[in-house]
């Protein structure tokens, strides 16, 4: 047993990298929610409402879920300098980054009669080099400046303090969902 404990980042570097994967995804999950529930109102009672806002959010659970244990399991298979020495801070790099990027795709994609709209070939290659460039420039800087990993781990540790709100709001959207599904 005490091989795999050594493959693995201790729970408290799981929970602060959980935290950084909670923020982006519930957060974004409740301003898309927020965005059409407008649009709602005008058709559906405040039960169906509610329903569709329970399953963005258990939905955001299991997002978040998958991509912390492909994190996880990424740097238990991966050499221990790579990303299990200092997890807190390469992992919630690496998620914040790609939430940061995936949201700039989303907008560029949803805006019409945008010059940047349509995802060509040459845009999607550019923007992937951008995204692989903003990884690895994030990794190298972590690796090389203490202060910098110290300064993302004292961040995420004060993100912590937004699951104490996200996590409820999860709790009872399993609820709400159970219940429209009896």
């Amino acid at each position: 047993m005490a091989i795999f404990r050594n493959r693995f980042a201790s729970i408290r570097d799981i929970v602060l990298v959980f935290a950084s994967c909670v923020v982006p995804v519930y957060s974004w999950s409740i301003l898309a929610f927020l965005e059409q529930m407008p649009g709602w109102l005008f058709y559906l009672n405040a039960w169906d409402v509610i329903g569709i806002f329970a399953y963005t959010q258990a939905f955001a659970l299991l997002e978040s879920a998958m991509v912390l244990f492909a994190l996880v399991l990424l740097g238990a298979i991966l050499p221990a300098r790579f990303l299990r020495d200092r997890f807190v801070a390469q992992g919630s790099m690496l998620i914040l980054l790609t939430s940061g990027w995936a949201i700039a795709a989303q907008y560029i994609t949803i805006i019409p009669f945008t010059k940047y709209a349509p995802w060509h070939s040459k845009r999607f290659l550019l923007g992937a080099v951008l995204y692989l460039a903003s990884i690895g420039v994030s990794y190298v800087l972590i690796r090389r400046y203490r202060r910098l990993e110290e300064s993302i781990n004292s961040f995420i540790e004060r993100l912590t303090v937004l699951l104490y709100v996200y996590v409820p709001i999860t709790f009872l959207s399993i609820i709400t969902v159970i219940l429209r599904n009896i």
